[in-house]
């Protein structure tokens, strides 16, 4: 049960991470979200010891960026941006 926590802590970071760039406005949810990833990063290493929590840390990391990737490349910018003058 508690490897099903920390997955989840560490998706809704990454979740609320995503969403602070491309949708809310302020800081509290990135904020939030990244509190609850290296929460989850570090409850791995606490808890599995140095090779889960590297291997944790490296795939947070990793699905980090790809997510980030793959919403900046859909033109997700265009839905939110005013259109007429």
């Amino acid at each position: 049960m508690l490897i099903f926590s920390i997955i989840l802590l560490i998706l809704v970071g990454i979740i609320l991470l995503v969403l602070e760039i491309l949708v809310l406005p302020g800081i509290i949810a990135g904020v939030v979200g990244v509190l609850f990833m290296i929460s989850g990063n570090l409850l791995m290493y606490k808890n599995y010891g140095n090779t889960a929590g590297n291997i944790t840390l490296t795939s947070t990391l990793v699905l980090t960026a790809i997510l980030f990737y793959l919403a900046l490349k859909a033109k997700v910018w265009g839905y939110f941006s005013l259109k007429g003058t």
